[in-house]
């Protein structure tokens, strides 16, 4: 015997009076900006706190690591304002957007091969390169406000694709941690850079994978 459906008016009037009030987000632009101010000052007082290299005003006027800082500063923007396009339904990044990061990510890549190829064989300098596992470390202690932040004002909105957005908000905040981890680490060697600062941020970008299925796919 089939059971008797309401009637859709009584339905209708349940469903009004069991809503829980909605509170409009700002536009991905404005939160993007909140979220870049709150990982500048966040983890800007992490790197400050672990102590910025010695010679850092020597090195701020080194071509070199001001185009190392900008390619990884460029990629954690690109990257947190796709996350941010990524959270709203129905909008969708444009070609230019979805590319940045990837632009930016080999760019830094190409920056610190070229550098290991004027000093030799790239390959030799690689495998010369001794381990640090510190580095990787402080990456992850300087993305932890960045990463804790963006995660939350993501899970504000409705992300459709949980697992690329978790991607896009993990490498945003890695980036964050390797860009204060170059005012930290003492170490100019582009091997070491590459070994222990990109390859970390590339690694550790998956987790952003499960992360971003398991607490956006429970918000649907």
């Amino acid at each position: 015997m089939k059971s008797e459906r309401a009637p859709l008016p009584e339905v209708i009037a349940r469903l009004a009076r069991d809503a829980k009030p909605v509170t409009p987000l700002p536009s991905p632009l404005t939160r993007w900006g909140m979220w870049t101010l709150m990982a500048v000052v966040g983890a800007g007082i992490v790197t400050v706190l672990f102590g910025v290299r010695h010679d850092l005003a020597l090195h701020l006027r080194d071509a070199r690591f001001l185009l190392a800082a900008t390619f990884t500063g460029v990629l954690a923007l690109a990257a947190a304002a796709e996350a941010f396009l990524l959270s709203v339904p129905g909008i969708s990044p444009g070609r230019v957007a979805r590319a940045l990061p990837l632009i930016a990510l080999i760019a830094w890549a190409v920056l610190l091969w070229a550098r290991m190829m004027a000093i030799g064989n790239p390959i030799a300098e690689i495998v010369a390169t001794p381990r640090h596992p510190a580095c990787v470390l402080l990456i992850l202690m300087i993305s932890v406000i960045p990463g804790v932040s963006l995660f939350a004002m993501l899970r504000q909105a409705a992300p459709l694709d949980a697992r690329w957005t978790g991607v896009c908000a993990a490498l945003g905040a890695l980036a964050c941690g390797a860009l204060g981890t170059q005012f930290v680490c003492n170490i100019d060697a582009p091997g070491h850079q590459l070994l222990w600062h990109l390859v970390p941020v590339i690694v550790l970008t998956t987790v952003g994978l499960a992360l971003g299925a398991g607490t956006f796919r429970r918000l649907r």
